[in-house]
């Protein structure tokens, strides 16, 4: 990052982030959006007559000229969003959408290797699925793709990195380079164990830069587990503590400025990395912001937004919940003015496509949905079903017009 870990990191070590078969049902509620367009509005200017013009004489017609000129402004607001009901495109656990939003990336079990990965599960292959139905292929091309798999992260720059673990550890993080068509270039491998002492980033993880990451962890120190929001140095895998004492490890985000969201038992906290300093604090269980964002949203029973600049202010959104369901996972699309959420009743999900204020469409319901992610332009949202027998599960998309 920029301005980032140097006067701290430098200075402490980093010197150089279910079964149920349940059917497909797509349903798109009654679209509640609003389009407006300020009425156009004129003004008419008129011009005095010069006090230098030519006298006349007293027996001579006077005349009088006037000239109207007239400047017309409109203002339109931007068209209403239009999401189409969610489609199946492929199998998988949604790992990322391409920045262009061509395709999805997704985790699947990888034919290839036919043995038991982690803790006994399928060991899984990261795929590119194209959203026009062409055939999957290997998201990483130009390098055997196996065992590159786990938590995927980006920059914001084209770059990104996936990050690797089992067992409570991190393995490896793979710095990757990134076209927009999701297609991964893998630049280089940094092997674990990760961290000191070595902790499972993966929980929560998001990347600084191209050569530090930034992860909620628990680490066991030999007589009690401890959390702490840690900055790893993927160089030489040193890390060091930037908020000690954490409640648990959650979620974690970059946000604008280079500033680190992360999520602390019940509230939801922003810390400058080069200081040190906690610059924001809000009460919520849960949230949501873009990477690189200034929004957040904060969700659980009830649905709030605020912005890094006004914390720890906040404003009430209203969402269509049914009795007993409440907001299990929200997701910003990158340019910040789209959410998706997820809402159950812990029988069944809905997923919920909206504009703060614009009202909200269904895309699907009737599965167990997890893994909300937008493709990087915000044009298409991808998300997984659960629902289904696969290990994995089905990967659904929905073109948001």
């Amino acid at each position: 990052m920029r301005r980032l870990l140097i006067p701290l990191l430098t200075a402490a070590v980093l010197t150089a982030a279910c079964g149920g078969g349940a059917a497909e049902r797509a349903v798109t509620a009654a679209d509640s959006s609003s389009s407006t367009t300020t009425p156009a509005t004129s003004s008419t200017t008129t011009a005095a007559p010069s006090s230098s013009a030519p006298p006349v004489s007293s027996t001579a017609a006077t005349t009088s000229t006037t000239t109207t000129m007239t400047t017309t402004t409109t203002t339109t607001a931007p068209p209403a969003l239009a999401p189409a009901p969610a489609h199946p495109i492929g199998e998988g656990l949604v790992v990322a959408v391409a920045l262009d939003g061509s395709a999805v990336l997704a985790q699947r079990e990888d034919p290839a290797y036919d043995q038991p990965g982690c803790e006994g599960f399928p060991e899984p292959i990261v795929e590119r699925l194209p959203v026009d139905g062409s055939a999957p292929a290997p998201a990483i091309v130009d390098v055997d793709p196996s065992f590159v798999n786990g938590t995927f992260v980006r920059t914001g720059t084209g770059r990104a990195a996936i990050v690797s673990g089992c067992e409570g550890y991190t393995t490896a993080v793979h710095l990757l380079d990134e076209e927009p068509d999701g297609r991964l270039h893998l630049l280089e491998t940094y092997s674990g164990p990760i961290g000191d002492p070595p902790a499972d980033l993966a929980a929560g993880v998001d990347l600084l830069d191209e050569a530090h990451l930034v992860a909620s962890v628990e680490r066991w120190t030999g007589t009690t587990t401890e959390a702490a929001l840690v900055a790893v140095d993927l160089g030489d895998a040193s890390s060091v503590d930037l908020v000690p004492g954490l409640v648990g490890s959650g979620r974690v985000t970059v946000v604008a400025d280079g500033l680190v969201a992360f999520q602390n038992g019940k509230t939801v906290s922003v810390v400058d990395p080069a200081s040190g300093d906690i610059v924001a604090t809000w009460e919520a269980p849960n949230f949501a912001a873009p990477h690189g964002g200034d929004v957040f949203a904060f969700y659980a029973a009830v649905l709030e937004v605020g912005r890094l600049d006004r914390a720890p202010e906040t404003r009430p959104v209203e969402v269509p919940l049914f009795a007993n369901e409440y907001i299990s996972e929200a997701a910003w699309s990158p340019n910040g003015r789209v959410l998706a959420l997820v809402v159950t009743d812990d029988a069944a999900d809905r997923v919920l496509v909206g504009a703060p204020g614009q009202g909200w469409t269904q895309v699907a319901d009737g599965g167990i949905f997890a893994r909300l992610a937008f493709a990087g332009d915000s044009s298409l949202l991808a998300f997984s079903d659960l629902s289904g027998s696969s290990f994995y599960g089905r990967v659904l998309v929905s073109e948001l017009g």
